[in-house]
């Protein structure tokens, strides 16, 4: 009788195991965008080096953000309608369409999009407040203002 109980939790085990995999097969991992288009400026961050344009001293460009497992939770707790919570499930990245004023060292977000898995739009939220924000030094938002507009000259820096 033992043994058919360590075939059985064996069994079971393994199949478990094969259960998981093919469960994250399914859900998929989010991958890095393609590197002719994106580059990196932090983990899961990247900015899109092709569509840059740069105006009377602002640069406007698209960031593309890898979601982690703690912001999709994150979002679905904050999901009111059920059909909302249901494509959310399956939400991988977000692009946010952000304007740098190299000279004063500010951002501006200008439009939300979030994507589920195959790339399907689940959201678009255009931000109304025309506000600029101060980048905060040490942040992602710094390397990706010195991935676009330069780090500044070290005798420049403050020490």
């Amino acid at each position: 009788m033992d043994m058919k109980k360590n075939h059985s939790v064996i069994y079971l085990s393994l199949l478990l195991v094969a259960l998981t995999i093919f469960a994250f097969s399914l859900t998929g991992f989010s991958e890095q965008p393609d590197s002719k288009v994106w580059t990196a400026f932090d983990k899961g961050q990247y900015y899109n080096k092709q569509m840059v344009s740069r105006q009377a001293g602002i640069v406007t460009f698209w960031t593309y953000t890898v979601v982690t497992e703690d912001v999709r939770k994150k979002r679905l707790a904050n999901v009111s309608k059920p059909e909302d919570a249901k494509k959310y499930r399956n939400y991988d990245h977000y692009m946010l369409l952000n304007q740098l004023d190299c000279q004063k060292k500010m951002i501006k977000l200008n439009e939300v999009v979030d994507y589920d898995n195959k790339g399907k739009v689940l959201n678009r939220i255009a931000n109304t407040n025309n506000q600029w924000g101060f980048i905060e030094p040490g942040s992602s938002t710094e390397k990706l203002f010195n991935a676009i507009c330069g780090a500044p000259a070290k005798h420049l820096q403050k020490k």
